[in-house]
């Protein structure tokens, strides 16, 4: 049977990877998104 909720809920899902492929586009200029993936280790601690 068709579940709209679970419909809707693939969807989004679907939409924000889609989204998030498209954040890794370059157009030849820096983006702040491209820094979300950095981690540094200060003092015994993983800062992103």
């Amino acid at each position: 049977m068709f579940d709209l909720n679970d419909c809707k809920k693939q969807m989004h899902e679907t939409v924000q990877a889609h989204e998030n492929e498209l954040k890794n586009i370059r157009t030849g200029r820096v983006s702040p998104d491209i820094l979300k993936t950095i981690i540094v280790g200060h003092m015994d601690q993983r800062c992103p």
